[in-house]
């Protein structure tokens, strides 16, 4: 079965305003030293190298936050051009999505297609798993003070 779009997502229990705040916190640590605005995301299997967050519009149907990039396998050379977003898919729920930008992968073509969605579904997994993990690491710590401040 052929897909109909090569739009790659997972949706996270995090409020918008969080997940945008994780996003900018995840853009902060890989930044380069050499280069602010680019910033780098590893997975086991790819890795994705973006460029500064676009600054949108505030309104109720855009990305949050989006930043367009090159996503590649860390074994090989070729990479795709892709858009990182951060949408709000409710009021307490956030999405992730990964976007091919251009033609580079047709829709009818299998192994440039399984290659990208491959790539796409492990940095997508891998952006919840981070996003939710930093969220954790905050709650844990705010709990810390917020008991240390009461023992005071």
């Amino acid at each position: 079965m052929t897909p109909t779009s090569l739009y790659v997502s997972r949706r996270v229990c995090l409020p918008p305003i969080v997940a945008a705040t994780a996003f900018d916190i995840l853009r902060l640590a890989g930044a380069r030293a050499d280069q602010p605005a680019t910033w780098t995301l590893e997975t086991p299997s790819a890795l994705l190298v973006l460029n500064d967050v676009r600054p949108l519009p505030d309104h109720p149907t855009l990305p949050l936050r989006q930043a367009p990039g090159r996503l590649r396998s860390t074994s090989r050379r070729r990479s795709y051009p892709v858009e990182v977003e951060v949408t709000a898919w409710s009021g307490s729920r956030s999405e992730i999505g990964v976007r091919l930008v251009g033609r580079s992968v047709p829709l009818d073509d299998g192994w440039r297609q399984r290659r990208y969605l491959d790539l796409a579904h492990a940095t997508a997994d891998h952006l919840a798993v981070t996003f939710d993990t930093l969220v954790g690491a905050w709650t844990e710590e705010v709990a810390r003070e917020t008991v240390a401040q009461a023992a005071q």
